[in-house]
């Protein structure tokens, strides 16, 4: 991935994302949003395609995206869950 002819970007990262993921992994439009030693943030667009009711994004996108990320970036993950309303 990080070769002397292409250095470690955003860009680099993003073209990982086609080249290493299945196409329903790219169809969720994840989007390298910058990166540190360790560290990759990427941005999945809310869409009504990965919304359950009431238009939040359906956790089965949001584990996936986790997924992906630790594959791009090898570390551990932190996992914070805060409760913002409560459910039925």
């Amino acid at each position: 991935m990080n070769t002397p002819e292409q250095p470690l970007s955003t860009d680099t990262l993003q073209a990982c994302l086609a080249d290493w993921f299945a196409p329903w992994v790219q169809a969720l439009g994840l989007r390298v949003e910058g990166f540190e030693d360790g560290e990759i943030t990427l941005r999945l667009p809310q869409s009504d395609q990965l919304s359950r009711i009431g238009g939040m994004v359906c956790g089965q996108a949001l584990m996936a995206a986790a997924d992906t990320a630790m594959a791009l970036s090898n570390q551990d993950a932190l996992v914070t869950a805060r409760i913002v309303r409560a459910g039925k």
